[in-house]
Formats: C-alpha cells, sequence, structure tokens
C-alpha cells in the first residue's frame, strides 16, 4: 500500500513492470510478438491508480 500513495511510485512501478513484461513476451516468442512497453505502463499505471483510488474510497466509507 505504501509503495502506491505516491503517483511518482506508481508510475515507475509502472515503466519497470512494463518494460519487463514487454521484453519478457519478445523473448519467449522469439520476437514474433512484440509488445509496445509504453502502453503496457499506462495501463499498469491506469491500474494502479484505480485501485488506490477503491482502496482510498473504502478507508472513507469505513471512517464514515
Amino acid at each position: 500500500m505504501g509503495l502506491i500513495k505516491k503517483w511518482w511510485a506508481r508510475l515507475l512501478i509502472s515503466i519497470l513492470l512494463g518494460g519487463i513484461i514487454a521484453e519478457a513476451i519478445t523473448v519467449q516468442t522469439d520476437g514474433e510478438l512484440s509488445l509496445n512497453a509504453f502502453v503496457l505502463a499506462i495501463g499498469i499505471y491506469l491500474i494502479l491508480s484505480v485501485g488506490y483510488g477503491f482502496i482510498l474510497g473504502s478507508k472513507k466509507s469505513k471512517v464514515q
């Protein structure tokens, strides 16, 4: 949870995971399937941000 509180930490995690996933898929398929790491990073960032929003929303509803 602490890692996804800050936007820049989510961005760094997303960029690293996007690059790792894209490279792993390219290596596994011997270059037949090439993914764009930037698009993957944006998708991962959005997933982490939405997840953080749900966590924040559930905490606020528990307090009230």
